[in-house]
């Protein structure tokens, strides 16, 4: 699934999406983690950052998908949850989105 996400100009620096889109969530519950994916564009300025919260909890959980900047995880300034995986694809690319407005202001 991450093979179809153009990180451009972002370097992936932390990733273990190991998620297959076609098998139920609970087949893949122990990569339900706090930490899944994270990218940074601009030297770090912005972090755009993946993972499950409550981990490994399939029933109560989601994908959080957040985009920090300048290390304020206290204030985002992007989250979206869910948990599906194509509603997951359609937030980090809209993440990246906004990342790139940002970065040619």
């Amino acid at each position: 699934m991450l093979t179809t996400i153009d990180f451009t100009p972002g370097k992936i620096t932390y990733n273990e999406f190991h998620f297959e889109p076609q098998l139920p969530l609970a087949e893949q519950i122990w990569s339900l983690k706090h930490d899944i994916l994270q990218v940074a564009f601009e030297d770090e300025r912005f972090i755009l950052d993946v993972g499950w919260l409550p981990e490994f909890d399939v029933e109560r959980g989601n994908f959080i998908v957040v985009i920090v900047e300048n290390y304020d995880w206290d204030h985002p300034i992007y989250e979206n949850k869910t948990n599906e995986m194509f509603a997951l694809t359609t937030y980090i690319e809209d993440a990246i989105t906004l990342i790139r407005r940002r970065i040619t202001l």
